[in-house]
């Protein structure tokens, strides 16, 4: 019964490494798909192209992913603006912002 419960132990433990590894990989290392239709002529992109600078330096910043989660709708691409406000929720639960962007993306569709 031991060992068992030292093998489900083991085996918890190295899902939560492989999960906590994966949630600390940069997105953002990679340009983002939607990138290839931002236009440097135009502030909005200019600025997307600015936050997903700064995000590849630190991605863990709300404000940040909420910031460019609403210029992504604006720009029409609501599907990717509502996964930038999961992870400004993600990066600070109390970031409330955030969650109300999310519930309006979500409202929406």
């Amino acid at each position: 019964m031991k060992r068992i419960l030292l093998t489900a132990a083991v085996i918890a433990m190295a899902g939560c490494s492989i999960i906590k590894h994966q949630r600390t990989e940069n997105p953002y290392e990679k340009p983002p798909f939607y990138t290839q239709w931002t236009n440097t002529g135009s502030p909005l992109d200019r600025r997307i192209n600015a936050i997903i600078a700064a995000l590849r330096q630190n991605s863990s910043t709300a404000p940040l992913h909420n910031e460019l989660g609403q210029l992504l709708v604006k720009k029409g691409f609501p599907k990717d603006g509502e996964r930038e406000f999961e992870r400004a929720v993600d990066a600070d639960w109390h970031f409330y912002q955030a969650w109300y962007n999310l519930g309006l993306i979500r409202a929406a569709r």
